[in-house]
């Protein structure tokens, strides 16, 4: 896929409603199978899920924990799914048969954030405890438990090479290990209120951050140094990943949108809305032709960022107006959500957007009939 550097021609069209509620509670984390030929989901229902991304079936509902699930990651071979609990157990998951293989008791808080290294050998985690464990992924066996923060880690990411693991914590800080021997071999002092994602570029020299204060930061990882900070959302922002193949970033926010950023300049290329509540994940298809996103309206929605765009700039406007809609209230210190009539009025404006889009590439039926049966869209 060829990315369009001029803003008015990047291709976002919402393949949703390519939408699926995907649990009985918020969607926290989504994670596409290494073949993009599965989406997982984790959600605090209390149970990960497994869909098909051409038919939307689901394949698998994963019970065992006992508590809200945070986390998912798929292994690099896509046998093997990952998953971190409230329940402070990490658990790994057969994929064809939904069997779980083993779980691990490590923690004693809730499990932000798994990931496996690039060869699968290695499971990390990071949790509200403030340490990361790394796992034998086959045995389930702890290698090493590092204590190196302060406060709770939310997240985890191996480097390309496997060599390095990235921790990001609310104590204002990224810290970086030597997987090897457990060993810190560096620190970055993040100027904002906590870290909420670390994700690396695919040749590890960079990694994107997404912050509490909503910004979304590119930092050297040999420099130690701030190369670029990005701000467009108003409030947290929650996940934040590099494109596979093309010069181009995703965040998701709490301010219920997400937006595609050119890493180079810093520019915003597009807002993505559609969703009614906090952005809690965001990630790419391997073929970079899809964006995946869970949230805490409890919905999973799938972008596809190949298909002409069809009146994207009306959509965009319809969230800007609501925007400015919940602003004037604000100023006039009128609380509450916008009345019925602004609410269905909006709702409409919406709908016949998303109505008229069209959806190309990879067969999508299950998703083409839900865009045909549903115009409702909910506002909190």
């Amino acid at each position: 896929m060829s990315m369009d550097r001029d803003r008015d021609r990047i291709s976002t069209d919402e393949v949703s409603p390519l939408q699926r509620r995907a649990g009985d509670d918020t969607i926290y984390s989504v994670a596409f199978s290494p073949d993009g030929r599965l989406l997982a989901s984790a959600s605090w229902d209390t149970t990960a899920r497994l869909f098909e991304v051409a038919s939307g079936h689901e394949v698998h509902r994963l019970t065992g924990h006992t508590a809200r699930v945070y986390t998912v990651a798929f292994s690099p071979d896509g046998h093997w799914l990952a998953s971190g609990s409230t329940d402070t157990t990490v658990r790994v998951w057969n994929i064809e048969t939904g069997r779980e293989r083993w779980q691990g008791r490590g923690h004693t808080n809730l499990v932000y954030s798994v990931a496996f290294s690039p060869d699968g050998r290695v499971l990390a985690s990071g949790s509200e405890d403030g340490c990361v464990c790394l796992w034998d992924a086959a045995s389930g066996q702890q290698v090493r438990r590092i204590e190196g923060h302060p406060e709770y880690v939310k997240s985890v990411a191996f480097s390309p090479d496997g060599r390095v693991l990235a921790s990001g914590s609310r104590d204002c800080t990224v810290a970086l290990w030597d997987v090897a021997t457990g060993e810190e071999i560096g620190r970055l002092d993040i100027p904002t209120n906590g870290v909420n994602s670390v994700a690396f570029r695919s040749d590890g020299r960079v990694l994107v951050l997404s912050n509490v204060d909503g910004s979304v930061g590119l930092w050297d990882v040999e420099q130690h140094q701030q190369i670029r900070r990005m701000d467009g959302h108003r409030y947290p922002s929650w996940s934040a990943v590099y494109h596979p193949d093309e010069p181009l970033l995703a965040s998701g926010s709490a301010d219920r949108t997400m937006v595609l950023w050119e890493p180079e300049s810093g520019r915003e290329l597009r807002r993505l809305v559609g969703h009614t509540s906090d952005i809690y994940s965001v990630v790419f298809s391997p073929d970079g032709r899809v964006l995946a996103s869970g949230s805490d309206d409890t919905t999973l929605r799938l972008w596809n960022l190949a298909v002409p765009q069809a009146e994207w700039a009306a959509m965009e406007q319809a969230w800007r107006e609501r925007e400015a809609q919940e602003q004037r209230k604000n100023d006039r210190s009128e609380p509450g959500e916008p009345d019925d009539q602004e609410q269905q009025a909006m709702q409409r404006k919406v709908w016949r957007v998303l109505g008229r889009c069209e959806i190309s590439g990879e067969p999508l039926s299950f998703w083409e009939r839900m865009l045909a049966r549903t115009r409702k869209m909910r506002y909190r």
